[in-house]
């Protein structure tokens, strides 16, 4: 089993935040911040809340998906919290992805 590198977990949970500088400072319908929030909300979360619980995975398709789908529903899950405590905007929401990013991808894999 090999625990996911520092610099990659330092790299993804910047990932959150580079995708808030970039919800802040692009136009809304600019293409380069279409792509970085797509991808961030996409792969970001799932990527790093699988990280610690299976260390040594071969990549493949099933892989993939399960990080989409742990990602949705991480946004799905952070969207209708803040919707019930009545504060949803979609800024508030990555602001959560970014902080459930930045605290599961930081510690090292299990062993």
């Amino acid at each position: 089993m090999s625990a996911r590198p520092l610099p990659a977990r330092i790299a993804l949970a910047a990932s959150g935040w580079l995708a808030m500088l970039t919800a802040a400072n692009l136009a809304d319908a600019a293409p380069l911040r279409i792509a970085v929030l797509l991808g961030f909300a996409l792969l970001c979360p799932g990527a790093a809340v699988l990280g610690p619980l299976l260390p040594a995975r071969d990549g493949g398709t099933q892989t993939f998906l399960l990080v989409v789908m742990l990602s949705l529903s991480a946004l799905v899950f952070a969207a209708t919290a803040l919707m019930l405590i009545g504060w949803f905007t979609a800024f508030r929401t990555l602001l959560v992805l970014a902080v459930l990013t930045t605290v599961t991808a930081l510690p090292p894999a299990r062993s």
